[in-house]
């Protein structure tokens, strides 16, 4: 065969989900392989046949690595983000010799999960095998399910994935948002549920044997459940004691995989895919249990009762962990995160290997940048421009005790740029370029002025991105049209959720700031550290909006009524107004008399989040007031502190960090918004933005009553 002919064949136009086939074979068809086929044409090995997924972006195209494959036919399913791709091509080399094939993916009619990875705490494929303590994250594909919600569940297996209600162990639940065709929920495997593991064996077995095997579900939140599990992954049974001294496998300890590769789920007759994987891995073991980090190897404690011992929690600041975790958002797309990145200048060498600088100034290298035309001295973590350096030893330096470029000290004008240099608006000028376009652009920065640190402490991330992308233009709202159209706030947020994991179970070593660092900046949030969130390993996850039916709220007044609709739904209501407090019985948070601030109850607070979870536990939400702003339609009001009621529907454990659900009846999506309040020592705040850029504060917590007997619900 002359090879210069070389064709691939296959569909130009696959359906995004649908797995399809393509081939240097001319009778090797489309979507479904064809069987028997004449090798006639094969002219090479199936290692001799190289394929690759090309995509077109920022002016060029760009090899995807995950998407290479070898064989004379392989074959590719295209999702839910390939539909907003510029353009792909497939590409085939065999023996030096190249074929280019034009792919435009469809939308599909039909919503559906394509499959679930397994990936570890940074978004990514492992690299080292799973062990206790670690993170994994289930990544949900699908299409055509855009906000859609999906019940995400992590089995422990004991005999096949058909078996989850009866051998299997259900070790957590959670939900999650199809967002962009994903949905990503995070796991953490605690050491308990090593326990929980070896209390159930599969029939026929004695142990548990060496490793434990898990694996995640994604199911659609429907009355007909539609289930389509992970591949499975192992971990080291920390009990395990080996009998003898010859190596095994733990297949062979266990006997051949019960596990069905086509199996029918019993609960509603529908055919799935099952996938098994073994991935083996070896526990390191000390008598000292130490764990490095995120996705580090767990070492175990020997002693056979480690799991029963309560863990000693260090106090973790949750306040700086945000702050940190930000500060090494921001580095990753200036292309300057880890070690070396407080030596890297603009243009990416040294400035201490290559150009012979020391860390006693800024180095002021100035190197043109042909993709901006002009020059640039920028250096360091953070890029920062030598005249920004003077000006921030010349105004800060004695204040903050800067006198130099060292690593912390790149650190702390990080911080001074975030703390000072945002709170004012920017010029009339900024606002009124020539081009028009970047004046439209522009106008999302006015009004939004702010101290970037407090708006991290206070988790609005979104608007401290949006300010911070006025300093670091490879930040998504950047105004200086230097960033990636493909760069979004989505995945600044998954990257600072990633980082936020690992400082919240340990501070990391990339930044050099020295502990309680918020205080030397004025912040007194982590002052005897009152904004330690002491965990919730001891609170079981809970869920009930499969009990009630979601309403929305017709009119602005509206919502008080529409909470107690949605209530009468399982025949409870909240309690009125009492004559213990003129607002509520637990009432956590009034109004200053100037009415520009909130004065809190401590004391109402922890007996109010007591009876939250007393209420849950026993199956019952709970009506919340809340607190969102002090700017009022009318001069009087009967309950001032409160502007606004949803419902609780359930409680989670996230990072060792207590979450409580919530539907919000002022939106239409207020069911669909996987609306979160994290609980503090103080006072439980939302973890989105509503009205203006203000979170929602817990002002009161109404108890719960009996609608046949009026009787009140208590514990």
């Amino acid at each position: 065969m002359d090879m210069s002919n070389i064709k691939i064949f296959g569909n130009h136009s696959p359906v995004v989900g649908v797995k399809e086939y393509y081939s240097i074979n001319e009778l090797f068809g489309n979507s479904v392989p064809k069987q028997n086929f004449l090798p006639e044409y094969q002219v090479a090995s199936n290692d001799q046949v190289k394929w690759s997924v090309w995509i077109f972006e920022r002016g060029s195209w760009r090899k995807t690595k995950e998407n290479d494959k070898t064989g004379i036919t392989v074959d590719y399913i295209f999702y839910q983000k390939s539909l907003a791709r510029e353009a792909i091509k497939l590409s085939v080399e065999v023996n030096g010799e190249k074929a280019i094939f034009d792919i435009k993916p469809l939308k599909t009619s039909q919503a559906k999960i394509v499959h679930v990875d397994l990936l570890d705490a940074n978004l990514s494929k492992p690299t080292k095998p799973f062990a206790y303590g670690d993170w994994i994250v289930a990544r949900v594909h699908c299409v055509g399910m855009d906000r859609f919600s999906l019940a995400v569940t992590l089995w422990e297996d004991d005999g096949g994935k058909t078996k989850q209600n009866t051998t299997n162990v259900r070790i957590q639940e959670k939900r999650g948002i199809v967002l962009n065709g994903i949905a990503d929920v995070s796991f953490q495997l605690k050491p308990s549920f090593a326990w929980l593991a070896n209390a159930k064996l599969a029939e026929g077995d004695t142990s548990e044997g060496e490793f434990h095997e898990y694996y995640v579900t994604a199911e659609f939140l429907e009355r007909k459940s539609k289930r389509v599990p992970s591949l499975n992954t192992n971990v080291p049974n920390p009990d395990y004691k080996p009998k003898v001294v010859i190596k095994q496998t733990p297949a062979e300890k266990k006997g051949p995989s019960k596990k069905e590769v086509k199996g029918i789920n019993k609960s509603d007759n529908k055919v799935y895919d099952y996938h098994e994987t073994k991935v083996s891995i070896k526990p390191t073991t000390d008598f000292n249990p130490v764990w490095e980090k995120i996705n580090s190897i767990l070492k175990v404690n020997v002693d056979e009762n480690w799991w029963k011992k309560k863990e000693e929690k260090k106090g973790i600041c949750v306040s700086e962990a945000r702050i940190r975790a930000f500060m090494r958002m921001l580095r990753v797309k200036e292309d300057t995160a880890g070690d070396s990145g407080y030596e890297k200048n603009v243009g990416g060498k040294s400035f201490i290997k290559d150009y012979k600088k020391d860390w006693s100034t800024h180095p002021k290298i100035s190197i043109y940048i042909k993709r901006i035309n002009k020059n640039s001295n920028a250096a360091g973590a953070y890029q920062f421009m030598g005249d920004t350096y003077d000006e921030i030893i010349r105004n800060y330096g004695k204040r903050y005790k800067i006198s130099n470029f060292t690593k912390e000290s790149q650190d702390k004008m990080c911080l001074i740029l975030m703390k000072h240099y945002y709170k004012d608006d920017r010029p009339k000028s900024f606002y009124n370029p020539e081009s028009v376009g970047s004046k439209e652009w522009r106008k999302r920065f006015k009004n939004q002025q702010a101290d970037i640190i407090q708006l991290i402490i206070d988790d609005d991330i979104k608007r401290a991105a949006l300010l911070s992308s006025l300093c670091w233009a490879s930040l998504p709202d950047s105004p200086y049209g230097q960033q990636s159209s493909l760069y979004t706030f989505t995945d600044v947020k998954k990257i600072y959720d990633s980082y936020l994991k690992e400082e919240l179970v340990a501070t990391s070593k990339e930044l050099y700031l020295k502990k309680g660092f918020l205080k030397e900046f004025g912040y007194s949030c982590c002052d005897g550290y009152n904004d330690i969130n002491t965990g919730c390993s001891d609170k079981s996850d809970i869920d009930l909006r499969n009990k009630i039916t979601f309403y929305a709220q017709k009119t602005s007044t509206d919502c008080n009524i529409t909470c107690r609709k949605i209530m009468k739904i399982i025949d409870i209501y909240p309690e009125n107004p009492t004559e213990h407090d003129g607002e509520s019985y637990y009432q956590t948070a009034l109004e200053t008399k100037d009415r520009k601030g909130l004065t809190l109850n401590i004391d109402n607070f922890k007996k109010g989040i007591n009876y939250i979870d007393k209420s849950l536990e026993a199956g019952y939400p709970i009506m919340v007031g809340v607190h969102h702003s002090n700017i009022y339609k009318y001069n009087e009001t009967s309950v001032p502190t409160t502007d606004h009621y949803v419902i609780i529907v359930g409680r989670f454990c996230d990072n060792n960090v207590l979450k409580y659900r919530f539907w919000d009846v002022g939106t239409k999506n207020g069911e669909i918004n996987d609306y979160k309040f994290t609980k503090h020592e103080d006072k439980l705040y939302s973890d989105e933005i509503f009205h203006k850029g203000k979170s929602y504060v817990v002002s009161q917590i109404r108890r719960n009553k009996k609608i046949d007997d009026n009787s009140l619900i208590t514990f």
